[in-house]
């Protein structure tokens, strides 16, 4: 907010007492003379006193004051407002002047209570004063900096003011106000943000700032705005934000986030885990560093950037709940290649202190990585990510120049490989069994795991008999606690896990564990021990530290219970419970009783902020193998089917084959959960050969395209097994809690599944029509789509696995109606658009760590898959898509999918992949029948025009191609079809607040080269740029009223009454709303409220607002632009015998950019007396039909000259969508030669002509031929 007097005209002059006076007494000229005067620095202690009276608690104007005395109120806040405005200078005196600051605190400390009830009352007002309401966004940054320098005069206020809860509320509504919609970061950086980041500094004032969010419950709602700003931050790069400006505002948000965090409140960090906020920080972080490294890489290195990176991984490092999961967020989002960034940029030699501080922090962040990479969450997001990605496969992982630095990229390269084994078998797991004397040679897979405390697990139910009367009974309840404790802190200890670390020790004993031989313990630390004296424990914890494994052996004869207390931990509080348990292994072990085939280590590990230690009992099997005694067994050699699937992936295939593939999936082979207790090695060894049958059948559908034979003998027994291969395969991708290992393995499962389904329905015409008539094909197609619908992280597997067959089961009419009778019947409209275009929000991501040519087919399919099920024009699915943003979604992937194609190849925007992303998506906008401006606006915010700017650069100055030239038809159409909805408010501001618009005015709009082109898009900025007056006009709008008999235009106030029956009709006033009922709007009203009601149904409401603007224009083209439409009405051109009441002038804003000099149309009154009923615009019969009498009086008082030579009838013709809008003006003139709407009728009909801007695109790529473009 600017601080700046009364007055312009006034001056400063030096303080005097009269003057202190006069401004004391409310004198407007001394106070303007006195606001001058601080500005300019001239301030003394007696002027403080005066300042802080006109901000005392009883002139608050309250509603009661407001009615009794307006001119009053108003007169209060506007010394308020000026009184904080000197306030402002005041604090500034207080830092050069101590007697200034003595009489400054004692008053600022008594007045705590009303300055935040000024500040509240100004920024949040009531509806006594509902103008200020559209200021509240410029001035809630003003009053935060304000806010901010008072509490920094003086500790004594600081303490005065945290004491006050009225200033805590205060804080956090000035910080949530617009949170989420803010584009103007400057105004945050100087406002809000220094404001609850001095809030968060001090303890003090951290804690009663907690204290105040539980009080008002407020913690979602802070962590969903903070986390709003994070990803607002990403969109600022499209409108040329200064990026030191973007760093700086990224910087103070993690900061701000940081301190929140380490507050330690569980309802807070629960917020910001709902709020998924190391994703979006690692998101904003990655994009941030690729545009600085793109600008200036040595920015990497600058102070702020740093510490938003340390801050960022601070945040994971120390996260006290959920560690794994926030680990893995930030690798998924690139948090290693933003390391990767900031380690090759770091110099080769003479590092700064700071340099040399970020490269250790870079080795520890590293470390922790390698360290968790034991656990499935994190090794499988790492083994998907794009870091790993690029140095695996591309080799464009960021070159390290420091040598320090690159020995420990290279370490963590090598380690992070040695687990791509693990990585491959996780999926299998191993199995554990936590029975000691349970013979691994005859154990049984999957695993039984205790229900109450879900700490072990057991081969068979007579293991876990025996385990629970030796060791269990006791232990139970002690485990069932600390894992209650646990899930309450999401810390808990996941089976999956042990499984994936009892593996990694197989693996590492079996290939490269030599030290644990019993001649080189000997040679080492403990010569004159025996094997089974000695444990070797595997420290895991420092593993980049030290390259090599570490490995120390402990005697068990000098300490036989080290396991309670080691060097690196505390384990009394689970040694308490689990001592006998591990006594006795450790005894047994010792005694030497289980002989030399056995070896005992332990492997140390982190978990986060805890210590993890596993003990590990391994045995050598006959084979030389070692194996750990808690671990796999195989269900049993299938040798003969082994030997058939090899042969069949050969493509060695007969029709003998087929019965025997389909036997073993037959639907009495299923298990259920009783014939699963009753024996369930049967149960096993049926999964292990329907899994192998699937895997067969896949291979044999391949060969029935190139053998008749075995297409013969399959496709009678796939129709007759529709129901068994759907329940089969429902089995194996979504167990029952019978089979839970088969639970870990849905997410590779679900996209395989997918395409052998996809497979079978493509062997025939037959065997397609037999699967899409059975439900429970239907469902199982919905349900593999969805399974992991959101959190996938492989495109690849979604390209050929649920995505083909979701396309498929959409492509002939019959399999399409009955998928979506389906999708209605099971009720997962909602949650099948929120998957569809989760995927596409997702193809973004990968823009930068998958092949282009992927990302893009990705995007294509499944903007197919959304095409297809929009044209179904059902209203369910229409409302679930538009629930879920899908045009928002849509366009911002396209924009940003665009601009990587343009970056690696600007002549890739014209290959035929993208081409066809790009039709479809706006012709899947241009088909829209609900929420016409809404979804347009959502394109246009997502960087739809700055998408066509870019295509319109590559299209060449000459020698164009047939494409070329249809396309530059199309960018034509499409241009003019966003300026003629640009008299809709919704998409005229989101226009103007575009990027692209803002590029333009700043000159970095991409330049066009072709003349046809050029001319074309200067036409069309010239246009929007007349809009522009009418947007900075918009807040107050034209004052409407329909009562045809209002003469006072210029007393009309702006908040006009409404019928709260239709909503179609507004009034200036009680008396003019109950003329109008009596004349018209009574025989009107049922009719516009049929129509009102069956459009708010549609989402296609014609907006007051909307009316307003429309209004607004015409008033602006009357005065300012339209300068034919005098000569026009005069009728010197059309009709130059008529007098100007017989002549209407007709404004078509339908084709803007198609003839941008001829938009004025006369219409003779003597000819065509009711042109309004059908013109060539539209058909407004069905509106007509009840808006007859008020027209026809209209026109007619028009038309007979009663009116006088003042008045013009004019109208505007627009379209609307799919539909024709026209509003019939009358317009008077003004006393100072001013043109204003008097009155306005309008009406909506059907559009006549078939044109671009209507519904038909000049482009739909599946009705053309575009081959031989290509």
């Amino acid at each position: 907010m600017s601080r700046k007097p009364f007055s312009r005209s006034i001056t400063s002059e030096p303080i005097t007492s009269e003057l202190l006076s006069r401004a004391s007494a409310g004198s407007e000229s001394a106070l303007g003379t006195l606001h001058m005067t601080l500005m300019q620095g001239g301030c003394t202690p007696d002027v403080v006193p005066v300042v802080m009276k006109f901000l005392s608690f009883d002139y608050i104007p309250s509603a009661q004051s407001g009615d009794r005395d307006p001119a009053k109120t108003e007169l209060a806040i506007k010394l308020a407002k000026n009184g904080l405005g000197m306030l402002h200078y005041v604090l500034t005196a207080t830092e050069s002047n101590l007697d200034i600051k003595e009489v400054a605190i004692p008053l600022l400390v008594e007045s705590v209570e009303a300055l935040c009830s000024w500040i509240n009352f100004l920024v949040f007002p009531t509806n006594m004063d509902p103008l200020r309401d559209d200021q509240r966004g410029r001035l809630h940054n003003s009053y935060c900096n304000d806010l901010r320098s008072i509490i920094a005069t003086d500790k004594a206020v600081l303490q005065a003011f945290i004491s006050s809860p009225r200033f805590l509320k205060l804080v956090l509504r000035l910080w949530m106000v617009n949170g989420d919609t803010m584009t103007d970061i400057n105004s945050s950086l100087f406002g809000n943000i220094p404001l609850l980041i001095s809030c968060l500094e001090e303890e003090e004032t951290r804690d009663a700032l907690c204290h105040q969010i539980l009080t008002d419950g407020h913690s979602k709602k802070l962590a969903s705005s903070i986390i709003g700003r994070m990803n607002q931050a990403r969109h600022t790069f499209f409108i040329k934000t200064p990026l030191f400006t973007v760093v700086d505002y990224v910087g103070q948000a993690v900061y701000i986030i940081t301190r929140l965090i380490h507050l330690d409140n569980n309802t807070i960090i629960e917020s910001f885990l709902s709020a998924h906020y190391v994703t979006m920080i690692f998101s904003a972080l990655d994009l941030l560093a690729e545009v600085v490294e793109n600008a200036n890489p040595s920015r990497l290195w600058s102070k702020p950037f740093l510490m938003t990176v340390i801050n960022a991984f601070d945040l994971v490092l120390n996260a006290r709940i959920r560690y794994i999961y926030h680990l893995s967020e930030a690798i998924e989002r690139h948090g290693i290649l933003t390391l990767g960034r900031l380690s090759a940029n770091l110099p080769v030699k003479d590092c700064t202190e700071l340099q040399e501080k970020i490269r250790q922090n870079i080795q520890l962040i590293l470390n922790h990585i390698l360290v968790h990479m034991l656990y499935p969450e994190v090794l499988d997001t790492f083994m998907v990510s794009g870091a790993y990605h690029f140095w695996k496969t591309t080799g464009e992982f960021p070159k390290i120049k420091n040598d320090v630095l690159q020995v420990v990229w290279e370490g963590f390269w090598d380690r992070a490989q040695g687990y791509e084994e693990v990585y491959k078998n996780m999926a299998s797991g191993t199995p554990i069994c936590d029975n000691m004397s349970c013979d691994i040679e005859r154990r049984i897979k999957p695993s039984r795991r205790c229900s109450q405390c879900l700490s072990v697990s057991y081969c068979t139910e007579q293991c876990q008999s025996e385990d629970w009367n030796r060791f269990h009974r006791k232990e139970c309840r002690h485990a069932k606690h600390n894992n209650d404790q646990r899930r309450v802190d999401h810390t808990r200890y996941r089976f999956t896990a042990r499984q994936l670390q009892a593996s990694w020790v197989e693996m590492t004993c079996n290939v490269g564990f030599t030290q644990l031989e019993e001649e080189r313990m000997k040679q080492e630390a403990l010569p004159d021990h025996a094997h089974h004296e000695v444990v070797s424990v595997i420290d895991y914890t420092a593993i980049l530290f030290s390259p090599g494994l570490n490995i120390l052996p402990i005697s068990l004869r000098h300490n036989p219970r080290w396991w309670i207390r080691t060097k690196s931990a505390s384990f009394e509080e689970e040694a308490s419970y689990l001592s006998p348990r591990m006594t006795a292994l450790v005894d047994a072990y010792r005694s030497g009783n289980l002989g030399a085939k056995y070896r005992l280590v332990e492997l140390d590990l982190i978990y986060g902020v805890e210590a993890l230690s596993t003990l590990m009992l391994l045995k050598r099997l006959d084979g030389g193998e070692f194996k750990v005694l808690l671990s796999r067994a195989s269900a049993g050699s299938l040798p003969a089917l082994n030997a058939l699937q090899n042969a069949l992936m050969k493509g060695e295939c007969t029709p003998e084959t087929v019965p025997v593939v389909m036997k073993f999936l037959s639907f009495d082979y299923i298990p259920s959960p009783e014939s699963g207790g009753r024996d369930p090695a049967k149960s096993r060894l049926a999964i292990d050969l329907a899994v192998k049958g699937l895997k067969m059948l896949n291979h044999i559908l391949q060969s029935t395209h190139s053998n008749a034979d075995i297409k013969k003998v399959a496709t009678p027994l796939l129709v007759e097994s529709v129901e068994a291969l759907c329940s089969w395969m429902n089995f194996l991708v979504f167990p029952t809690n019978m089979d839970p290992f088969w639970d870990n393995e849905r997410g590779q499962l679900h996209n395989y599944y997918s395409n052998v389904l996809l497979n079978i329905i493509l062997a025939d015409t037959a065997v397609l029509k037999a699967f899409i008539s059975s439900p429970r094909f239907l469902k199982l197609v919905l349900r593999l789509w969805m399974v992991n619908g959101d959190t996938t992280t492989s495109i690849g597997a979604d390209l050929k696995g649920n995505i083909p067959l979701l396309t498929s089961c959409l492509e002939e009419e019959e399999s399409r109606d009955a998928l979506f009778h389906q999708i209605l019947h099971d009720g997962v409209s909602e949650k099948l658009a929120s998957s569809l275009i989760g995927r596409i929000n997702r193809a973004h991501h990968f823009v930068r760590t998958a092949p282009q040519s992927t990302v893009v087919d990705y995007v294509d399919q499944t903007l197919n898959i959304i095409i297809r099920l929009t044209r179904l024009e059902n209203a369910t699915i229409l409302e679930a898509f538009a629930s879920a943003h899908h045009m928002s979604m849509i366009f911002n992937a396209l924009d940003v999918l665009s601009e990587s194609v343009e970056r690696a190849d600007p002549g890739g925007l014209w290959s035929k992949p993208f081409f066809m992303i790009f039709t479809n998506a706006v012709n899947l906008l241009l088909d829209s029948r609900g929420r016409y401006i809404h979804h347009l606006s959502e394109a246009v915010e997502r960087h739809a025009i700055l998408t066509l700017g870019r295509l319109s650069a590559t299209i060449p100055a000459q020698n164009c191609t047939e494409l070329h030239q249809r396309i530059l038809v199309y960018i034509h159409g499409f241009l003019n079809h966003v300026l003629a909805h640009m008299f809709f408010p919704q998409l005229l501001v989101a226009f103007m607040r575009s990027g692209a618009y803002r590029s333009w005015k700043l000159g970095n709009f991409p330049q066009i080269q072709n003349k046809d082109l050029q001319g074309v898009w200067r036409k069309f900025w010239v246009a929007a740029q007349e809009c522009e007056d009418v947007y900075m006009g918009m807040a107050p709008g034209t004052a409407i009223c329909d009562n045809a008999s209002c003469d006072d235009i210029e007393e009309r106030i702006e908040r006009s009454r409404r019928c709260s029956q239709c909503l179609s009709v507004s009034y200036c006033s009680e008396h003019c709303q109950s003329v109008d009922w009596n004349r018209f709007h009574r025989e009107e009203c049922r009719h516009a409220k049929r129509h009102n009601d069956q459009r708010r149904v549609a989402h296609t409401r014609y907006r007051f607002t909307a009316r307003q603007l429309q209004a607004s224009w015409v008033e602006a083209a009357c005065n300012n632009v339209f300068t034919k439409l005098k000569g026009a009405i005069m009728g010197q051109e059309t009709f130059p015998d008529h007098a100007p009441h017989e002549i209407v002038s007709v404004i078509d804003c339908s084709h803007i950019l198609f003839h941008p000099t001829n938009r004025v149309s006369p219409v003779s009154l003597q000819h065509e007396p009711r042109w309004w009923i059908r013109t060539k615009h539209g058909n407004f019969e069905e509106e007509a039909s009840y808006l007859n009498p008020r027209i026809t009086a209209l026109v007619d008082d028009y038309r007979s000259g009663n009116l006088g030579t003042k008045y013009r009838l004019v109208e505007l013709n627009l379209v609307y969508g799919v539909e024709a809008l026209s509003t019939l003006m009358l317009l008077q003139c003004l006393d100072n030669g001013e043109w204003k709407v008097a009155y306005s009728i309008p009406r909506r009909g059907e559009l006549e002509a078939i044109r671009m801007i209507k519904r038909t695109p000049l482009l739909r790529p599946e009705a053309l031929d575009i081959d031989h473009l290509f």
